[in-house]
């Protein structure tokens, strides 16, 4: 974010700056309460403010000021209740300018009020440009609507249809007590048809374009979703989409979970499935890789987006030992509200703090968000929805928070036999990456001691700096 000083010519930023008085904040302490009606506004000479929605159930950071950045200074211009609490990250020093101070100022210098207008004017105007970006930006992963024709997508649906309904009725006379036997051939029998729905989805995909692939992929979830929402992976798929919480937590938990047997039975297939097991290893590694990096000493951990917050749970204990601070970042309100900051999550010594930031924004442009120096930045799972491109945009971003001695891990899947499923059946779309070109990138960008850790599709690269 600009500074609201940069708008205003070099004299009077003098003038302007002469009218503020100095103020210290000790770590904790309220600089601004929601609803207050107040108009002085403040800029950050030293330390860090947060600012805090204390209305939601756990309480969330929505952004983070470090030095240089102003805060309350539209509640000047509109006299509108503050809509957020702001308080001090730590021990800070703010610039004060009084409201009565500066209408006394601004009246008696037409020129200088001038200057000050233009400046809100401008500034208020690029904020509404990066509110606009950010709807425009979106989920990066989301899959783009054509209304193509895929050849032989509804006959690989007929089939894996034709399948489950042999399946559902062995499942139906277990259930029944006719035959417990069954249970057994059913699965094996489930297991089969999955795997031709691989080997077969592979083939056909192989040979469509982006626009056609999309189209057969909405085409297969279309006819089979009667099935896919009898089963809780499915159904949390179908519901919210790959990649979220709920279904990142489901996944790691384990436990197949349906509406009916053959619910259950579908959702224990899907779990089993190499993609699935590779996101139950992927947090163990990402926590083992943390733990490897970490000084012996209080540090500060930056995690990017909030997954199903394990790994936060399991770094947090880790951590207890010497103290520090682990910052939760992500767009998904849900997500962040899921960490419960509280008993799970509580430690004398360890500080988790959530923060709202757009990761569309974040990935593109940079984050006006004041992170502070880390002592390990985890990007865990993100790497699987940008572009190449983007990355480059954003691992040097993610570098300006790192401290001397930090490290990046990279976390992501790597290919998978059953990608075709997850991808299109289930509608996760994700890009799977050789370890080796996301290396090969983060040379190129200035990461030094770059080394990789892989096992069983779940990858994680290192960067110690």
């Amino acid at each position: 974010m600009s500074s609201f000083l940069e708008h205003m010519s070099a004299e009077r930023q003098q003038l302007f700056g002469e009218l503020a008085e100095p103020r210290l904040l000790s770590a904790g302490e309220t600089l601004i309460k929601r609803g207050d009606t107040g108009a002085d506004f403040f800029r950050v000479q030293k330390g860090s403010l947060e600012v805090v929605d204390s209305s939601a159930r756990p309480e969330v950071v929505l952004d983070v000021l470090g030095p240089g950045t102003f805060v309350g200074e539209m509640g000047f211009i509109t006299r509108q209740p503050r809509s957020a609490d702001v308080r001090a990250a730590e021990d800070a020093v703010v610039l004060t300018w009084k409201a009565s101070t500066l209408e006394r100022a601004l009246s008696t210098n037409p020129v200088l009020a001038s200057d000050f207008y233009k400046a809100a004017a401008l500034l208020l105007s690029q904020r509404l440009n990066n509110t606009t970006k950010a709807a425009t930006v979106g989920a990066l992963s989301g899959p783009t609507l054509v209304s193509g024709q895929a050849t032989g997508a509804r006959a690989l649906a007929e089939r894996l249809k034709a399948g489950l309904l042999d399946v559902e009725r062995l499942v139906r006379e277990d259930r029944n007590g006719v035959a417990p036997e069954k249970s057994e051939e059913a699965q094996k029998e489930l297991r089969a048809h999955l795997d031709d729905m691989v080997f077969s989805g592979r083939r056909l995909f192989a040979g469509l374009g982006p626009r056609e692939a999309t189209a057969a992929g909405e085409l297969l979830r279309n006819e089979l979703q009667p099935y896919l929402l009898r089963s809780r992976t499915g159904r949390l798929c179908v519901d919210q989409g790959g990649g979220g919480a709920r279904i990142l937590a489901h996944i790691e938990l384990g436990e197949p979970r349906g509406a009916d047997p053959l619910g259950v039975l579908l959702d224990q297939e899907l779990l089993r499935l190499p993609t699935a097991c590779a996101l139950r290893d992927r947090g163990a590694m990402t926590v083992n890789a943390i733990e490897d990096v970490l000084p012996g000493r209080a540090s500060r951990a930056l995690l990017i987006p909030a997954g199903a917050g394990t790994t936060t749970a399991k770094l947090v204990p880790f951590m207890a030992a010497h103290g520090g601070e682990i910052t939760v970042a992500d767009s998904d309100r849900e997500a962040l509200g899921s960490l419960n900051s509280g008993a799970s999550l509580g430690s004398a010594k360890v500080r988790v703090r959530l923060v709202h930031e757009e990761l569309g924004l974040l990935a593109i442009q940079g984050s006006s968000t004041f992170f502070g120096p880390q002592d390990v930045v985890v990007l865990d799972g993100l790497v699987e929805y940008l572009p190449m491109r983007v990355l480059a945009r954003l691992l040097p971003t993610l570098q300006k928070s790192m401290a001397t001695g930090s490290a990046l891990v990279l976390n992501m899947l790597g290919p998978t036999v059953d990608r075709v499923l997850f991808d299109h059946l289930l509608g996760w779309r994700t890009l799977r990456r050789q370890p080796q070109e996301v290396l090969e990138l983060m040379g190129e960008l200035g990461f030094p001691k770059a080394r990789i850790a892989a096992d069983n599709g779940s990858v994680s690269v290192i960067s110690s700096r």
